[in-house]
This record gives C-alpha cells, sequence and structure tokens, in this order.
C-alpha cells in the first residue's frame, strides 16, 4: 500500500473509532445480520452502516476505498449516496460511473439520488449545497445510519478559511469546516488532494474532474469563487508565502476551531443567565444588561444561541446585520427594530427581543461548518 493509503487509512480509522466509541453502548445492541436497506419491510431502528458522500471526485472516491477498508475491518458495512444535481448536461452519466467505481472500491450498498436545485434560494452553489445535504440526511435516515461521511480535504479547509477572511467572517467560518458536526464527519481534512488522486491511481478508480473547477489553464471571473481561489489565488501565495501555505492556513483553522469551541461552550453554561424568560422557538428575549457587561466577543456568542434558539440560518445573515444588533445593546438612541429575515430584533426598555414574523418553508436540516 502507498503512503497516502496508509496515512488516509490511519486518520479515517481514528476517525471511525471516535464515532463508534461514542455510540458504543447502542451499536453493540445491533444485530447487523438480522437487516438489509434493501429489503425495506424489515424494521430496524439503527444500523452499523457508514454513509459516504461521493460525487465522483477522487477526494470522495478515495474515501471510498479508505472507508471500506476501515469499516470492513470493524464489521460495519458502508453505502454510497451520489447525489445528481441535474445542473450539467450528462450529469446522470457522472453519476451512473461514479457508481460503478464505488462499487469497485469495495463500497457495500449504493444509492443515487436526483435533486432539483433551486438556484433561487441562496445563489447556484449555496442551493446546490442545501439540496445536496438535505439527500444526505435524507439517504442517513433511509439507511438508519448515525453517520455521513465527507472527503473534503486539507485543500478544501484552505479555500474555505480564504473564503472566510475575504468575506470579513467571524472566527466560526475562518475555523473552516470541522471533522464532526453532528452527523457529518470529515476525516480527510489533513489528507491533500494531491494525496486522493495518488490513492484513486492505486486502485485503479477513474475519477471524475468537474469543469465547473476550471484548472490553471482555463480559469477567468465567471467560474465560482472558490474555483478562482484554488487556480489564481493560492498560486500566487505559493510563490510569496511558500509551498505549504494550504497547510498553514488549515492549521490556522484547527487553531481557531479550538478556541471558538471553548467560546461557545462557555457561552452556553452562561446563557441562562442571560435569558428574561424561557427561551422557545418563536421567542427570545435577552437582558441587555447582562449584554453590557459582556465584551462583545463574548455577547456575540449569546445573540448566535438566540438566533439559533428561533432556527434563523446565519447564513442569510450579513456582518451589517450583527452591528445592528450591536448598536441595540451597547449604543442604543431609540432605534427601531430590525428586519432580518422572517425575524424582528428590538430592544425594550432592557430586553433584547428575537421575535419570528412568520414561518419559514425552509426547514434548515442541521447546522453545517
Amino acid at each position: 500500500m502507498s503512503r497516502a493509503f496508509r496515512k488516509a487509512y490511519n486518520i479515517a480509522e481514528k476517525v471511525f473509532l471516535d464515532y463508534s466509541s461514542g455510540h458504543k453502548k447502542i451499536l453493540e445492541s445491533i444485530n447487523q445480520e438480522s437487516w438489509d436497506p434493501e429489503r425495506p419491510e424489515e424494521k430496524m431502528e439503527i444500523s452499523k452502516i457508514i454513509l459516504l458522500g461521493v460525487s465522483g471526485g477522487a477526494d470522495s472516491l478515495a474515501l471510498a476505498a479508505v472507508m471500506s477498508k476501515v469499516v470492513h475491518k470493524h464489521k460495519f458495512k458502508t453505502a454510497a449516496v451520489i447525489v445528481d444535481h441535474q445542473m450539467q448536461i450528462g450529469s446522470d452519466k457522472v453519476a451512473e460511473k461514479a457508481a460503478k467505481m464505488c462499487k469497485k472500491a469495495g463500497v457495500d450498498y449504493i444509492k443515487k439520488v436526483k435533486v432539483k436545485v433551486n438556484k433561487k434560494l441562496f445563489g447556484p452553489e449555496g442551493s446546490a449545497r442545501f439540496a445536496r445535504y438535505n439527500a444526505l440526511f435524507n439517504a442517513a435516515s433511509d439507511f438508519k445510519s448515525l453517520s455521513v461521511f465527507l472527503g473534503h480535504t486539507l485543500n478544501d479547509q484552505a479555500e474555505t478559511v480564504l473564503l472566510g477572511l475575504a468575506r470579513g467572517s467571524g472566527a466560526a467560518a475562518i475555523s473552516g469546516m470541522r471533522e464532526q458536526n453532528g452527523l457529518i464527519f470529515r476525516p480527510f481534512l489533513n489528507i491533500s488532494r494531491s494525496e486522493t488522486e495518488e490513492i484513486c491511481r492505486e486502485f485503479d478508480l477513474d475519477y471524475y474532474e468537474d469543469p465547473t473547477n476550471g484548472s490553471k489553464e482555463k480559469i477567468d471571473e465567471n467560474y465560482p469563487l472558490r474555483s478562482q481561489i484554488r487556480h489564481k489565488l493560492l498560486p500566487v501565495m505559493k510563490d510569496i508565502l511558500g509551498k505549504d501555505i494550504e497547510y498553514q492556513l488549515a492549521k490556522t483553522a484547527q487553531l481557531i476551531a479550538e478556541d471558538d469551541d471553548a467560546l461557545e461552550a462557555f457561552a452556553e453554561l452562561d446563557f441562562e443567565d442571560m435569558v428574561l424568560s424561557e427561551p422557545t422557538n418563536d421567542l427570545v428575549k435577552l437582558d441587555v444588561n447582562a449584554l453590557e457587561s459582556c465584551p462583545r466577543g463574548i455577547s456575540s456568542r449569546f445573540i448566535k444561541l438566540a438566533l439559533d434558539y428561533v432556527s434563523m440560518d446565519m447564513g442569510r445573515l450579513l456582518n451589517a446585520h450583527f452591528e445592528q444588533i450591536f448598536d441595540l445593546i451597547y449604543n442604543f438612541n431609540g432605534q427601531k427594530p430590525i428586519n432580518l429575515p422572517r425575524l424582528t430584533v428590538a430592544r425594550i426598555a432592557d430586553a433584547l427581543i428575537f421575535a419570528k414574523t412568520k414561518k419559514t418553508k425552509i426547514t434548515k436540516p442541521a447546522k453545517i461548518i
């Protein structure tokens, strides 16, 4: 086995063992032999199936090859979910090829899902991502799985950090993607894209190269911003700052994530001291006097917790929205309520009130970083 495979295998096995130990009691109680997802008439609450999100690219096919070896060693099975966004001509053929490569990689079950992407929701990329994650979570339910493993790499992490910096985002964005977030597991965040390509060559997996990702020879402002960062910005950064810049960006994300997680944990512990009444899905009242005694870096986390209670999609908020909310706390001069998407934030006396204005038609499946 190649060095790239051994490295990826060892990392993936550690993540898998962390997952299985976290659900040890329930997983040990499962008689996997009595249930098969291809026989839906049989009832079962939880399975020993590890779900893999597969696009057909090098990263996800390498994930399929590595995770199949890992989970079979520990008497689990794998299922690949291949989401066809139907946004490119021939996407069905790409999905079919991905299914064949997954079978070749040793995946036990394969599910192809076609989704309709409403580009008006969050733009082409954001809407595709929203549809993709909905499909993955639905598949997790179908397969009775407690996990969805994705093949995001160190390179993806570096690009995510740069996108966060470009948008003036806070620590949550700059800390990038997390190795684990709810059902989502990303074991390859310390594996490079070139290493996943090496693994694919080792297992003779013919991976798909998405034309929307562009290339060094063909890239302009019409390509997605992430692709422009990959082929235009990062090469310049490597020339100036060193070839390991992607690793350094990913390491920075990890360090910020550790700090951010600590502050989030402290905020959750103290949240009860900040609310004036029991928070609900429709209404949260925060104590302005308590918020004023905190630095902005701490009060911002209480604000985010309040927004999370009322199911606010944080991706729809701009920095300007947070500045308006901060003004209600620190610079209040009788300002009018702030109208956010399906939400109103107002200050009445010493209460900062977050109130839903009407029900949303879009259900956010889970918090995804």
